[in-house]
């Protein structure tokens, strides 16, 4: 997605969402996310290889388990409205502005930024002064850094050229650049003008090749329909008959652009209402086209990875036939070796002995194990010639199928060749894995480990019937806080000491804790932590929702946004233990 699209689509994004509560953020693969604002949906995806966002208007699916950046982000942004869309002139970085509502009173203001950048996009959640709170991908080295608590850069492309501001004696030397160079036209305007992208340099080279206009003009003729078309949704596919290197129902190469292009005349255009529509269309084409791709790929592999080892096997095959067709011979070695004991005359691996099968009886020389005698020798050469001729009647059996196993793989590898599209592709590669000729493509899920198994927590009842969960351990802490408890839970642990989480389960949504609960909780946090022999114990006790963990802390290390303190002795409770 090039910088004149995406601010196209930003323009109806923004007209969509200004204004607009965010209900919710969810994660939805490795790099995808969804912000639902009231009835839309924004998509954002952070794939280096084409990264972009846009509206959707499908129902979303269930929502996966989040991450931790991703609760971060519900954290933060749940709840607060949008206030402004904007995207940073000439460049792909979009920054979708937050406010806190009467609803959410302790979320302050934020900013989220998001860098469709290739190969390197990102998604920062900045406060109101700039200050990083997260990051989906955190960056330590380089000029901008991206690490929580540090301010928030913008990417500053060097040395670039605005397109718009560029005079025809300062083109006109960027062309003798590119030509002293040898660097093609389009290559050239898109590594050196902001915001301008390949596509958009071979419409330029169009121009100049099959126009027969001079550099300048083409250039300017390109950057004034920019400025004064208005935008047009447009999708164009390559035509089959130029992908001669790939079946011809594969899907084709798809450009996503805001104006029309006389580069592609000859290929396939579709035109949308919105931007939107058609960026959805254009990543679920990438999408099937990345699939495509990947099984035809896994499959290849398999079959030529079959086909050698088939290729290997028939040729061990055949060098055993060989080597078999000398039992006759290794069973007259033994004869002869027993015939010869004692007469033979043992030298190194050789030995000399008569051989009584010729008339003549003329001495041989025949080569032998030294490290064994010649009795133990002659034994094994009939152990030789006995499994010579064992595989003389079994050897070939093996070939043909050996060599009918060959001709099916070719066949299927013949047959790869010609399928396109996605449903044959897949049923074909699924005759691969039942053959077992193919792995699986999808992997199976490792079985839960040992620390996942076990019980993580200790349970108790308080007094006033509230559930009272503590973790065992630093990582039980973890999971405990981010994977068990709710937002609407309290939380405590005791202070300046090592210990277990606790956790009030508050299936009521009340807003305070009862007393006696509060007492028994915190002593309890008290009592399994390094405070224990203490006569009495400082605790914090704040809501889950305001427990945060930033990547990089160590496991059972969190940061409270706010809290209170409580001073109890670091007694267990009579309060009963239950099984959860």
């Amino acid at each position: 997605m090039d910088n004149f699209t995406l601010e196209h689509l930003i323009g109806e994004i923004s007209q969509e969402l200004a204004g607009r509560s965010i209900a919710d953020v969810q994660k939805r693969g490795e790099t995808t996310f969804l912000i639902l604002a009231s009835k839309k949906r924004l998509v954002i995806r952070l794939e280096p290889q084409c990264p972009g966002l846009y509206l959707t208007d499908r129902t979303p699916d269930a929502p996966e388990k989040p991450n931790l950046f991703s609760s971060l982000l519900r954290e933060y942004l749940r709840g607060s409205k949008v206030d402004m869309i904007e995207k940073v002139p000439l460049d792909r970085v979009v920054k979708i502005s937050c406010l806190s509502t009467p609803s959410v009173p302790c979320s302050p203001s934020c900013q989220l930024i998001v860098e469709l950048i290739p190969r390197v996009p990102n998604l920062v959640l900045v406060d109101s002064e700039g200050a990083i709170l997260a990051s989906f991908r955190h960056r330590t080295k380089g000029s901008r850094p991206l690490l929580p608590g540090g301010v928030y850069e913008e990417p500053q492309p060097a040395g670039r050229l605005n397109p718009f501001h560029i005079s025809e004696a300062e083109y006109e030397q960027l062309i003798a650049e590119g030509v002293r160079q040898k660097i093609p036209i389009a290559k050239l305007l898109a590594s050196r003008l902001l915001g301008w992208s390949i596509i958009l340099g071979k419409e330029v080279e169009h121009l100049i090749h099959q126009e027969h206009l001079i550099p300048w003009q083409a250039f300017r003729q390109v950057r004034e329909r920019l400025k004064q078309e208005e935008p047009a949704p447009l999708l164009y596919s390559e035509p089959r008959a130029k992908r001669r290197d790939m079946p011809s129902s594969l899907p084709r190469e798809v450009i996503l652009v805001s104006i029309p292009l006389s580069s592609k005349l000859k290929w396939q255009v579709k035109q949308f209402s919105t931007m939107s529509q058609a960026a959805e269309e254009f990543y679920a084409i990438l999408e099937e086209n990345r699939l495509l791709a990947r099984v035809r790929g896994s499959a290849e592999s398999a079959l030529r990875k079959g086909i050698a080892r088939a290729e290997a096997l028939i040729a061990h095959f055949k060098d055993d036939l060989q080597r078999m067709e000398q039992s006759e011979q290794l069973q007259r070695y033994g004869e002869l070796l027993v015939a010869n004991l004692h007469r033979a005359h043992k030298e190194g691996a050789t030995v000399r002995l008569l051989n009584y099968y010729d008339p003549q009886q003329p001495e041989i020389t025949i080569t032998i194990n030294p490290r064994l005698s010649l009795y133990q020798n002659a034994q094994r050469f009939f152990r030789q010639a006995s499994k010579a001729k064992r595989g003389r009647a079994i050897i070939p059996a093996l070939l043909k199928e050996a060599e009918k196993r060959l001709a099916h793989l070719k066949e299927y590898q013949k047959s790869l060749g010609s399928i396109g599209d996605l449903a044959t592709l897949l049923a074909f590669y699924q005759q691969l894995e039942k053959e077992h000729i193919a792995p699986p493509l999808e992997k199976k899920k490792k079985p839960s480990t040992s620390l996942e198994a076990r019980k993580r927590f200790r349970t108790y009842l308080s007094s006033d019937g509230l559930k009272i969960l503590v973790g065992k351990s630093s990582r039980d802490n973890d999971f405990l806080t981010f994977k068990v408890a709710s937002p609407e839970d309290f939380w405590l642990h005791v202070v300046g000491y090592t210990g277990s989480h606790v956790i009030v389960r508050n299936p009521d949504h009340r807003h305070k804790l009862p007393p006696a609960s509060l007492r028994e909780a915190a002593q309890i946090a008290g009592y399994y932590s390094k405070a224990r022999h203490s006569s009495n114990v400082a605790v914090h006790y704040t809501r889950r929702k305001w427990v945060k963990k930033p990547k990089g802390l160590s496991p059972g290390k969190v940061l409270l946004k706010a809290y209170s303190s409580v001073v109890v002795t670091a007694d267990l409770p009579l309060i009963k233990e239950i099984e959860d």
